[in-house]
């Protein structure tokens, strides 16, 4: 085994679970404003209405039946990856045990918190991305779809998906709201601001698939 380059992904690791911290930070935020949550959070908490489980776990299992997807259809999973299918849902329900972030009575620091969420759902993927082990789940089926319906664009797959996915968690009872459209219309632009904020150039980032990882690690 290469010890230098174990070192190396083991360095990043601090970096890339900082990032998926700041995810479930952002996700328990967004419950608590209780003006509506990001689509994929939504689906989330209207699945969880029905079955004994927390939103966070709703999410964890979601993440790795879309990681068999991804696989399914080949495409690259890295150890990022699977740490991502693991805690963001489980830094939800952490950041949500705390009950550190409570609906406030007033509409505009409801808002505001929405707002702030999305800021720091937009540093985390600096973390995340950056440690360049590999996409989220979602992210990963997202340039599959793409793939599949290259003529329809991946700004276009990414609003069919997301429609998709909010409809399902209304039929399931999800509280969407202003928030979730606010989320999808500004959330792009915020993460765009970050980067900028940050001189973070994402198109920069080489991910590393496992299958790299393991070449790696076995080459003296």
């Amino acid at each position: 085994m290469n010890t230098e380059v174990l070192k190396n992904r083991l360095l990043r690791l601090p970096r890339l679970l900082l990032g998926l911290c700041l995810f479930g930070m952002s996700a328990s935020i967004q419950i608590a404003a209780a003006i509506g949550t990001a689509s994929w959070t939504a689906l989330n908490q209207g699945i969880a209405l029905h079955l004994p489980v927390t939103v966070g776990q709703v999410n964890i299992a979601i993440s790795y039946i879309i990681i068999a997807i991804d696989l399914l259809f080949k495409q690259p999973i890295g150890i990022g990856s699977l740490l991502n299918a693991f805690f963001v849902g489980w830094f939800t329900d952490f950041w949500l045990s705390l009950s550190l972030f409570t609906q406030p009575e007033s509409y505009l620091l409801r808002l505001l918190m929405l707002f702030a969420s999305m800021v720091i759902s937009a540093f985390g993927s600096v973390l995340y991305m950056g440690a360049s082990l590999g996409c989220g789940p979602r992210d990963t089926m997202m340039v599959m779809i793409n793939k599949k319906l290259a003529k329809l664009g991946y700004g276009t797959v990414t609003i069919m998906v997301s429609a998709i996915v909010t409809a399902v968690a209304w039929l399931l009872g999800a509280p969407i709201g202003i928030g979730t459209l606010i989320v999808f219309l500004a959330g792009g632009t915020i993460m765009n601001l970050v980067f900028k904020l940050v001189k973070f150039t994402p198109k920069d980032v080489v991910h590393e698939n496992l299958l790299d990882t393991i070449k790696a690690l076995r080459t003296k």
